[in-house]
């Protein structure tokens, strides 16, 4: 596989942020070092600075559990005020990120300066999402898998703190772990909230920008469902599923509760009863598919990537005779769509 150009690393961090519910803006020209970004969630944004290299094992005479990124092309690493500046390391067999601490490398670098870290840290944030390690140096150095990049970014200064690592780890592991869990009794929370009459607050700039995020990965979805339907064996069903399965939604479900939410959304002011009862198909798409990661990450044999493969890449769920199909893309974005949707309703209530 060929090693990820400087123009693939950017497209990697852009949607590990997306892919994580933030909104991207590219403020740096592609090509120059740091890549300068704004990002922002709800009434959140933030200003990122990110230098970033591709991991690689530095070479016989090393340990087979190290590696590095070498910081070549620049002569040292610039911070700035108002932004939150990371150096970063792409491991394409992790799909995870090392992030070392820019307080432990200001100043002129060297002719060929590296930063290391170890192989067991990234394979310990793929199945958890994030690990920290101490080296030699005392340096504390952080791996995290790329939907967390976001998180590292929040809690950049407490994560390289000798003091507060381990503990905001757990922390984040925790919030993690609960955020593969079933998204149904929040949607309910805000069924009632609606119910009960509270007025909702529209039109400002931070619900407008939500609402456009929500409106993009709904016609995305709706995209990758026509998709699915052009199959073969897939047109025209309408077949209802065997008994065991009348909890998964049907592909006509889904896409109509799609439409609907897109047509809403595209109101002047969407009624948030209707928005939860669309999201909440939607939602029971998601659960399938976080439960898929969640024992995906768990396989531990050498098999474990084909089995991830085949788990997640493909098929989520298949009703005999032709029922639901969920495949990664669909589950993924679902999720999305849910996570955008519950920070929507965050804002207008």
């Amino acid at each position: 596989m060929a090693r990820p150009t400087k123009s693939d690393l950017l497209q990697r961090i852009t949607a590990s942020f997306k892919d994580a519910g933030w909104s991207v803006e590219l403020l740096s020209e592609i090509g120059v070092h740091p890549i300068e970004l704004s990002i922002a969630r709800g009434h959140k944004r933030l200003a990122v600075r990110a230098y970033v290299w591709n991991l690689t094992h530095g070479g016989k005479t090393r340990s087979r559990d190290e590696l590095r990124i070498q910081a070549t092309g620049i002569k040292s690493f610039d911070r700035a005020i108002g932004a939150q500046t990371i150096i970063l390391g792409w491991s394409q067999e992790f799909h995870a990120f090392a992030c070392f601490d820019i307080d432990r490398h200001l100043g002129a670098l060297g002719s060929s300066p590296s930063l290391q870290i170890s192989r067991s840290a990234l394979e310990s944030s793929e199945a958890s999402g994030i690990a920290a390690r101490t080296k030699s140096n005392s340096e504390i150095v952080v791996a995290v898998r790329s939907d967390v990049l976001a998180e590292y970014v929040n809690h950049r200064a407490r994560l390289h703190s000798p003091a507060e690592a381990q503990m905001t780890v757990e922390a984040l592991r925790e919030t993690l772990r609960r955020d593969r869990e079933d998204r149904l009794p929040e949607l309910a929370r805000y069924a009632e909230i609606a119910i009960g009459g509270r007025k909702a607050v529209f039109g400002d700039e931070a619900e407008m920008v939500e609402r456009r995020v929500i409106l993009e990965r709904l016609a995305t979805l709706e995209r990758e469902i026509d998709q699915i339907r052009q199959q073969p064996g897939m047109m025209g069903h309408n077949r209802p599923p065997p008994e065991e399965a009348l909890t998964d939604p049907s592909i006509a479900e889904i896409a109509d509760a799609v439409r609907g939410m897109g047509e809403e959304m595209e109101r002047d002011e969407p009624r948030p009863r209707e928005i939860v009862d669309r999201v909440t198909v939607i939602e029971r798409v998601a659960k399938v598919w976080r439960s898929v990661q969640s024992e995906a990450l768990k396989v531990k044999d050498v098999a474990k990537d084909e089995i991830r493969k085949r788990a997640v890449g493909a098929v989520i769920t298949t009703v005999a005779g032709g029922g639901a199909l969920y495949h990664h893309e669909v589950g993924k974005i679902a999720a999305q769509i849910v996570e955008a949707t519950l920070n929507w309703l965050s804002l207008i209530f």
